[in-house]
């Protein structure tokens, strides 16, 4: 339970951060490192929990999730 919370409010925070100019990168690559895991679709369960919060951030992310599941995929990760 502490896990998920965790991880819904600092994607949630880095993604308000992101767009207020004060955060570059992924959100959803960061939480995945501060996580520890090694697969982007491992992290992806959280951004689900958004949409309970505010059905933006759920829906925005699918597409970062593919690409990034791709490019680790053709990657060898």
């Amino acid at each position: 339970m502490l896990r998920h919370t965790f991880a819904t409010h600092t994607l949630a925070s880095l993604e308000d951060l992101k767009h207020a100019g004060k955060f570059r990168g992924s959100p959803l690559v960061t939480l995945m490192r501060l996580l520890g895991h090694d697969s982007i679709t491992t992290t992806s369960r959280y951004t689900h929990l958004l949409d309970a919060i505010d059905d933006v951030y759920g829906t925005r992310y699918q597409a970062e999730i593919d690409a990034l599941a791709k490019s680790y995929l053709d990657a060898g990760a």
